[in-house]
C-alpha cells in the first residue's frame, strides 16, 4: 500500500493519471527525473513499443510540430553536382537532326501560344501540361511525334552545347541530380520556353542561376 502511495504521489506530482500502477509512461518519466541508464531499463515489449509510437505521433499531430527543414550538407551538395557534371561529360544515344529549318518559326509560333497554361504532374494537353507534356504537344502539333518522358527526348538528336543550337532544338535538365527530369524547346539568344513547375508554361534563360546550375545540355534536332 506504501508503495501505492508513493506512485500515486508521482503521477500526481508528473501530471499522469493517478492510477497508483506502474506503466511504460510512468517509468520513462521517473528514468528521466532519476538519470537511470537505458541499459537497466525494463524490456519493452513490441506491442507497448508500438503503442508508444502511436501515441507520440497522435501527440505530434495534436501539437502540429512540423519536422525540421533539413539542408543538405556540403558533402552532399558536392556529390549532387558531380552526378550532374557526369551526365553532362557522359556520351548518349545520337540520332539525325528531323526538323527543317522552314518548320521551326511555326513550331515556336504554337509553343509561345500556350503560355500562361498551368503546369500539371503528367499533364498532355492544354489544360495542363508538364515539361515533356508540352514539348511532345508542340511537336504533335507539328506533325512530329516524340516520346513522352524527358529521359526519352533525351534521346533524339544530336549533343551539342548551347553555342551550338539553333531555335527548335531541346534542351535538358537533371534537377533531381540523377538523371534527365525536365526539358525544353530553344529559343535562341539563351531563352527556352518549358512548363515550369511552379509558374506554368513560360520563357526563362538559361543563365538564370537556378537553370544554370542543372543544365545538362542541348539536343540537336533542327537539320
Amino acid at each position: 500500500m506504501a508503495t501505492q502511495a508513493a506512485v500515486r504521489q508521482c503521477q500526481e506530482k508528473f501530471g499522469l493519471p493517478v492510477t497508483g500502477k506502474t506503466d511504460r509512461t510512468f517509468w520513462d518519466l521517473l528514468c528521466q527525473r532519476s538519470n537511470v541508464p537505458r541499459s537497466q531499463q525494463p524490456p519493452v515489449s513490441q506491442g507497448r513499443r508500438a503503442a508508444s509510437k502511436k501515441a507520440n505521433l497522435v501527440a505530434l499531430k495534436r501539437e502540429k510540430v512540423r519536422p525540421l527543414n533539413v539542408q543538405p550538407n556540403k558533402k552532399g551538395q558536392d556529390a549532387f553536382l558531380q552526378r550532374i557534371e557526369h551526365l553532362r561529360c557522359e556520351q548518349v544515344r545520337q540520332t539525325s537532326p528531323f526538323v527543317p529549318t522552314a518548320r521551326v518559326s511555326q513550331l515556336i509560333a504554337t509553343a509561345k501560344r500556350y503560355i500562361g497554361v498551368p503546369y500539371v504532374y503528367g499533364g498532355t494537353t492544354p489544360k495542363g501540361f508538364d515539361c515533356s507534356g508540352f514539348v511532345q504537344y508542340v511537336f504533335k502539333e507539328n506533325k512530329f511525334e516524340l516520346p513522352r518522358t524527358a529521359d526519352e527526348q533525351y534521346l533524339l538528336g544530336l549533343k551539342e552545347p548551347v553555342s551550338s543550337l539553333r531555335e527548335g532544338d531541346l534542351v535538358f535538365f537533371a534537377t533531381d541530380g540523377t538523371g534527365i527530369s525536365h526539358c525544353g524547346i530553344y529559343l535562341g539568344h539563351g531563352r527556352f520556353i518549358h512548363a515550369s513547375s511552379s509558374h506554368g508554361i513560360r520563357i526563362d534563360e538559361l543563365s538564370n542561376v537556378y537553370w544554370r546550375k542543372y543544365f545538362v545540355t542541348g539536343k540537336h534536332i533542327v537539320k
